[in-house]
This record gives structure tokens, C-alpha cells and sequence, in this order.
């Protein structure tokens, strides 16, 4: 399996959020749509998951960064800088690429903090001119009966979750075989939109880097810790020690599919930034059955893992 790095720019508002499961999900969608391969390609792929995942697609995370695991830090009172910074830091989702690569052989949790706040200080004593950003779109509902907007209370509002012109980080894993196949899956849904209000013009984006190396995912052989970066279920072989946080999710599939049901059995997953001890493989977690009633449907609740060292004298 080889490692990629994609970067896009939002071509207009994102309404659905760019997590790694509904990634994967929407880019099987696109190999049904490519007359170049269908769904015979994609039941292949399937096929294969079941044992061992044909690719693997990280959540997409704003531009040079990545997700702060999961790791325990010091009690309040061990906290080494002024206490007003402690809900601040604990609020931080994600760290720059850099700064995880710097620790990456000898990871800090105590001194990314410090790093983080010398930075929030830093932030403190400049002026910034922020642009406010619309968080609902509105919208006119549409009378059934009689094809027309309705007169009154007829309005609802989609939730902007990013605007257009931000450029977003996604990491790519795939079979050799598969490659090209998942690189025009990703280009097809540049095109086709991403997510909801796709077909007015939503989660439409431009790639600006196209399936280049990636040195954040090499070497995971060297080390016996690791991070998760897309949502995922371990399954029975995985390591036993996590520290992570859970989350419910309500899956959906396209209209038409599965007796008209769209809907998924919900599923608790692994939000990406789960920290794994003892863990050497480049992935965890497992593709999912039986989700619907139609049993041709899966979800795919497998994640790559970003390997590092770890100092266990570091967690309290």
C-alpha cells in the first residue's frame, strides 16, 4: 500500500463535514459513476476490504496541520504556564504538521503545550482583522403539491461548516492496482460536489496538489505508537490501549438504495487523534457489514495510522 498527500481548495461553501468514513464513502460513489470502471470495480474493492483495505482516506484537516492525539497531559496543577491558558490548550484540536514532526521521535505532550501557548501569547499581542463568515445559508422550501415556494415560513437554513477559499490537507492510502482509480475518483468529486447541497453548488473544491508523496505516513515500521486520522472501529486484533473519544454516526446512503431506505444503522466510532500504544501496522479498524438492510452496503470504519515514539514517563 503506498501513502499520498492531496490538497484542496474549497471552491464554495462546505455543508457536510469532510470526515474520513464519508470520504471513502462518497469516492466508492464516484467509481460507480466513471463509465471508465462501475460497479463491478467497486464490488471488487469490496471484496477485497473485507480482509485487508484497497485504500484508506484521512479526514481532511486545514492546510499544514494534523490532529493532537489523544494523550493524557499533566494534572492542572502540574501544568507548567499560567492557568488562564489551560482551557485554551485542552480546546486545541489540531497542531501543525511541523510541530509533529519535530516531536515525532521523542513525542512531548508537556512540550507541544508549551509551544502551543508561546503561541496563543504570541497571538495575544497582535491585531488581527477577521472577515465574518455567514454560518447559515438560507434557503426556500418547496410546496409539494404545488411545486412553488411556500408564502410563509418557508425558509431553512443550511449549516456552513467552511467557506470558500479555504485549502484543506487529505491523506491518501492505496493499493498499487487501485491507484489511478481512486486519484479519478477524487477528481470526479471535485466536479460533482461533496457532501450536502452538492447539486446547487456545495463541496465543490480544486485540487492543488495531486496524489504526491507523503512523508508524514512513511516509516511506520520504526515506531510502536501511532495516531488515528479518519474515524474508525478497531477490531478484535487491534491494540487494546487507546486513549480516544467516541462519537455516534448516522450514516446515510444515496436515494433510491436499499428499499428506499437511506439511512445506515448508527455506529460508534473513534474520532481521529486516537492514540494507539504498541501498535506497528499502518492501519486499524475493519470494514463494517450488515449496516442496512441491503447487505451489498458497507462502511468503511478503517483508519491509517501516523507512527511515532512515545515516552510513557511523559503521561501522569
Amino acid at each position: 500500500m503506498e501513502d499520498y498527500f492531496v490538497q484542496i481548495k474549497l471552491k464554495s461553501n462546505l455543508y457536510t463535514p469532510m470526515a474520513g468514513d464519508t470520504l471513502w464513502g462518497m469516492l466508492c460513489w464516484m467509481i460507480v459513476y466513471d463509465p471508465k470502471y462501475g460497479e463491478e470495480i467497486l464490488t471488487e474493492i469490496l471484496e477485497k476490504s473485507q480482509t485487508e483495505p484497497q485504500f484508506l482516506v484521512s479526514s481532511a484537516f486545514p492546510a499544514g496541520k494534523i490532529p493532537l492525539p489523544f494523550i493524557p497531559s499533566k494534572r492542572k496543577k502540574d501544568f507548567p504556564f499560567d492557568y488562564k491558558y489551560i482551557k485554551k490548550v485542552k480546546k486545541i484540536k489540531y497542531i501543525k504538521t511541523t510541530l509533529f514532526q519535530k516531536y515525532r521521535d521523542n513525542f512531548s505532550i508537556e512540550a507541544i503545550q508549551k509551544e502551543l501557548v508561546e503561541e496563543l501569547q504570541k497571538q495575544e499581542k497582535e491585531v488581527k482583522l477577521t472577515q465574518k463568515i455567514d454560518k447559515y445559508l438560507p434557503h426556500n422550501s418547496i410546496n409539494r403539491l404545488t411545486g412553488m415556494t411556500q408564502e410563509t415560513g418557508g425558509l431553512y437554513f443550511s449549516k456552513i461548516i467552511l467557506p470558500p477559499e479555504m485549502v484543506l490537507d487529505i491523506y491518501v492510502s492505496v493499493q498499487t492496482e487501485y491507484k489511478q482509480i481512486i486519484q479519478d475518483a477524487f477528481h470526479k468529486m471535485a466536479e460533482y460536489g461533496f457532501g450536502k447541497d452538492s447539486s446547487t453548488g456545495g463541496g465543490h473544491f480544486d485540487i492543488l496538489k495531486d496524489f504526491g508523496k507523503s512523508d508524514l505516513l512513511n516509516n511506520q515500521k520504526n515506531y510502536s505508537y501511532g495516531m488515528s486520522i479518519s474515524p474508525f472501529v478497531p477490531k478484535e486484533e487491534d491494540p487494546k490501549e487507546m486513549f480516544y473519544q467516541l462519537f455516534p454516526r448516522f450514516g446515510k446512503i444515496g436515494t433510491g438504495l436499499g428499499e428506499n431506505n437511506i439511512f445506515k444503522k448508527p455506529l460508534l466510532m473513534m474520532s481521529p487523534g486516537t492514540f494507539i500504544k504498541k501498535c506497528s501496522k499502518k492501519y486499524a479498524g475493519c470494514l463494517i457489514s450488515n449496516v442496512h438492510n441491503d447487505s451489498k452496503i458497507k462502511h468503511s470504519a478503517y483508519s491509517r495510522i501516523v507512527g511515532f515514539t512515545y515516552n510513557e514517563n511523559d503521561q501522569s
